[in-house]
């Protein structure tokens, strides 16, 4: 095989024509061209309409055209062979490909892989293709353009389009079966597929007619975070043409099962046989139109869910699919990825079809399907081992608005602006996030005297919020619903449910997830009757441990403290035990408050506090907290110390962005907490860290 990429490009937009390379988006050329921003809306427009204005480029839904073009040379060699295509990866919005001015197919933005063949349609010497984008058809018109080069291919034989892949789980062994789709001429297909595990052992198979099997008899499992190993294999398919190899397709696959199990009171996903809870966010993909920084978020985005602990990511309908890397990321952190489409389209369902051999690829929620046997046929045909969920409705998560960071609301609202009911914050606000934060924070906390202090008190209300659906879905072993939040990130600044805002600066329930997912979690809740302690185990192991608890004023001195041996079953979630504790608290509920552990062994994998007040009735006192960091080379420690009870004390940094191992914590006693930084964008020296320090906690929302 021969193949091509075509890089360089020309782009007309708006009657002007400007010169491009592969990865090229219309925005990014604009902005390249000095037409982003203010200077774009006067310049550029389709049929009288603007195309940029404000801070950036907005795209108008309407009918103009964008068009990429490229000039090809096709000498004697490439009109001579017996197969030529050209094949498009990663076209995100839909097109209609021309050569030389005539059509030759649409790309309907949803297959990732698309091929046409060319046989016949060339010419001798220079031959004009075009990509051709109507604004008014594209959803999401930042990601109008060409993200990975097209490929015009020559061959004499046959060359891969797609491996199919199903797995067979029986008696401890696993049968792959593979199947190679060719584009060319498949009558002659002789290949050979190797599959190398992660401890070295390789297996071979002899594909007959592009088909074969391979049977692992000691297979390593792909288990989801939390679970086990994420074991992945490499599978190689090498097609061989008359003398040598004519293509070839390297992929890491997973072997695990997904399958939904019925009962009386709803349904059960089970991954590996094991009872599954889902427990992350929805995820959707930056409209970010410069390919490496999309890729950057995309990558960052994985990773800092995995750090909060979670094991599912949901992809919701409407939102702006990501890249195949995204989903090598999920099966390498063990997130389970949760497709949701509505009424499937053909393209739809081959995208599906394509990332089903994915291990984290894991559950797709199909809305509003019609003809659902004929649907369900054929997804048993193309994605055997993918699990499929049939949905009036999407799903609704939990969703609680908090406003962004406070270096992120000073980015972007001027000074004298920064208020809450200013134009600049208003503008920032979806639907009526506003009126939802206020009675949120009412609810909780001393009412906050600045944006700043807002934008604390929301976002510690907003992870309380999620917090307590988060726990609900865990004790009722996910029959109340899935333990996820809308969502984790924002693309750009919003007063949104997000964790992580859009300069990717965590918000206090991205640090909350880490207590929201534990494997293991212990909680405490006030009854008629005393406290009730209860757990969520979702590891695959039972637990054997030691419950810790204690009554303390706001000064930390300890009114009375107990220890009791607990022990549950695996994937389980049940009470434990009430204790009434009313003689040490009865009186003194705004002077008290509980801390509780539970330690296996020596480590502790859960702990919390519990108030008897809401926060904006209890009687704080003033904490000294005591902090110092050490460390070098992006990488510091801070211990933490107070000699007062102090809630939810957020730690920043002044003009650099850090990202913690812990944040928003309580500090109950003068034992130092020690916290791991990661600097990500800022000063990089402990001296520099300790003076930019800022400290603040709840008792800080109280006007003197």
């Amino acid at each position: 095989m021969v193949k091509r990429e075509i890089k360089n490009f020309e782009m007309q937009a708006g009657g002007m024509t400007f010169d491009c390379t592969v990865p090229m988006t219309l925005h990014s050329v604009l902005d390249e061209n000095g037409y982003a921003g203010d200077d774009a809306s006067d310049e550029i427009d389709f049929h009288g309409a603007p195309i940029a204005e404000n801070l950036g480029i907005k795209y108008k839904d309407v009918g103009g055209e964008v068009e990429f073009y490229s000039e090809i040379m096709i000498d004697e060699a490439a009109l001579s062979a017996r197969h030529t295509f050209l094949r498009l990866r990663d076209i995100k919005q839909p097109a209609k490909l021309y050569l030389n001015d005539i059509f030759v197919g649409d790309i309907d933005g949803e297959r990732p892989v698309q091929a046409f063949s060319m046989k016949g349609r060339l010419s001798h010497g220079v031959n004009r293709l075009s990509l051709r984008f109507n604004i008014a058809d594209c959803a999401h018109k930042g990601l109008i353009g060409i993200f990975t080069p097209p490929e015009v291919l020559r061959f004499s034989g046959a060359i891969i389009d797609r491996v199919h892949l199903e797995q067979t789980h029986e008696d401890g062994r696993v049968n792959l079966a593979i199947r190679v789709d060719t584009l060319g001429s498949s009558e002659n297909v002789r290949a050979v597929a190797t599959l190398v595990s992660s401890s070295g052992q390789i297996y071979y198979a002899g594909l007959t007619r592009g088909k074969g099997n391979i049977l692992i008899s000691d297979p390593l499992y792909w288990w989801p975070k939390g679970f086990g190993v994420q074991n992945l294999y490499k599978l190689t398919v090498n097609l061989y043409g008359e003398v040598e190899v004519e293509d070839s397709v390297e992929m890491k696959i997973g072997l695990r099962t997904v399958m939904t199990s019925k009962t009386a009171d709803g349904s059960t996903l089970l991954i590996g046989g094991e009872r599954f809870l889902p427990m992350g966010a929805t995820y959707s993909a930056d409209c970010e139109p410069d390919i490496n920084t999309y890729l950057r978020k995309e990558e960052a985005s994985v990773t800092s869910a995995s750090m909060a602990g979670y094991n599912t990511l949901v992809l919701p309908a409407d939102a702006v699919r990501p890249s195949e890397r995204f989903f090598e990321l999920c099966d390498i952190h063990g997130i389970v990825v949760i497709d949701e489409i509505n009424a499937p389209s053909s393209g739809a369902l081959e995208r599906v079809a394509r990332l089903s051999r994915h291990a984290s690829y894991g559950l797709l929620d199909i809305v509003g399907g019609d003809n659902i046997e004929e649907l369900a046929e054929r997804l048993n045909t193309i994605a055997p081992n993918l699990e499929f969920s049939l949905l009036e409705e999407s799903t609704k998560y939990i969703s609680a608005p908090s406003l962004p960071s406070e270096k992120t609301l000073r980015t972007v609202v001027p000074q004298g602006e920064r208020n809450l009911f200013s134009k600049s914050v208003e503008a920032l606000a979806e639907g009526n996030a506003i009126g939802d934060m206020l009675l949120s924070v009412a609810n909780n906390y001393p009412y906050p005297n600045s944006l700043s202090d807002f934008a604390y008190a929301s976002a510690l209300a907003a992870a309380k919020r999620v917090g307590e659906r988060i726990k609900e879905c865990r004790m009722s072993l996910g029959a109340s619903g899935r333990a996820v939040f809308e969502r984790l990130c924002d693309s750009s600044v919003a007063i949104s449910p997000s964790a992580i805002d859009s300069f990717a600066r965590w918000k206090p329930l991205q640090y909350y997830s880490l207590r929201h997912f534990s494997p293991v979690a212990l909680y405490a809740e006030k009854t008629p009757f005393g406290i009730l302690f209860s757990v969520s185990n979702e590891r695959r192991t039972d637990f054997i441990g030691t419950i810790e608890y204690r009554v303390a004023n706001s000064s930390n001195i300890t009114i009375y403290k107990n220890s009791e041996a607990c022990e549950f079953s695996a994937m389980t979630a049940r009470k434990l035990f009430t204790r009434d504790l009313s003689e040490y608290i009865a009186g003194h509920e705004r002077d008290c408050y509980l801390e509780y552990y539970l330690k296996e062994g020596s480590s502790i994998v859960s702990h919390g506090t519990m108030l008897f007040v809401p926060e904006k009735h209890f009687r704080f006192e003033e904490a000294n907290i005591k902090a110092q960091i050490v460390g070098s080379d992006r990488r510091f420690s801070l211990t933490l110390s107070a000699d007062k009870f102090a809630k939810d004390v957020e730690i920043d940094f002044i003009g650099t962005d850090v990202v913690l191992s812990d944040n928003y914590i309580d500090l109950t006693s003068e034992s130092p907490v020690k916290i791991s930084i990661t600097v990500t964008g800022g000063v990089e020296t402990a001296y520099h860290l300790n003076d930019a320090l800022k400290i603040r906690s709840v008792r800080d929302l109280i006007e003197e």
